[in-house]
């Protein structure tokens, strides 16, 4: 291989590269991935809490509905 075709494989490898470290630059850290999956985490976490708050306060309210249903009957004001 003479020095020109050694030359235009170096400077085609440093493009290349090049090309290689801006991807790599561009892309999210390990760190920042595990802060987004611990925030995902606990956005969950809200969810489920409110998931599990809403059945608990859906059957009180069912609760609450039928005791008023059943002195409506016993007053003599049932529908």
């Amino acid at each position: 291989m003479d020095d020109d075709q050694f030359n235009k494989l170096f400077d085609y490898m440093r493009t290349e590269f090049g090309k290689v470290h801006e991807r790599l630059d561009g892309m999210a850290t390990k760190q920042q991935l595990d802060h987004v999956t611990e925030m995902v985490d606990g956005i969950a976490k809200v969810v489920e809490d409110d998931q599990d708050e809403r059945a608990a306060l859906t059957a009180q309210v069912s609760r609450v509905e039928d005791d008023v249903q059943a002195l409506q009957k016993h007053l003599g004001l049932a529908q």
